[in-house]
């Protein structure tokens, strides 16, 4: 539901993104070319020996997400793309 970003990201908003093809918007997203702490759009943060972001989940829970997290271009979708997807139907689990 809520992704954590650094002080110098460009975007800034995340809640209303129906899925992925829409990342030539100035918001915030999940897609490949985005990855945690890549670029203006992408989710960041500076902790220090810890790459990665942290992530308000829509039960209430916040969860660190590692830099490393599986992420794949196009159809294939890595567990980064599945998470910011709202309305695909896929089933991530515990991550």
């Amino acid at each position: 539901m809520v992704g954590e970003r650094g002080a110098t990201s460009g975007s800034g908003i995340w809640a209303g993104v129906t899925d992925n093809g829409h990342e030539d918007d100035a918001v915030t997203d999940t897609s490949h070319r985005s990855r945690i702490n890549t670029g203006s759009n992408s989710f960041s943060s500076r902790h220090q020996n810890m790459p990665g972001a942290n992530f308000l989940l829509v039960d209430g829970s916040v969860r660190f997400v590692s830099a490393e997290i599986d992420s794949q271009p196009g159809p294939e979708m890595g567990l980064f793309q599945r998470i910011g997807c709202i309305n695909d139907g896929f089933d991530v689990g515990e991550f």
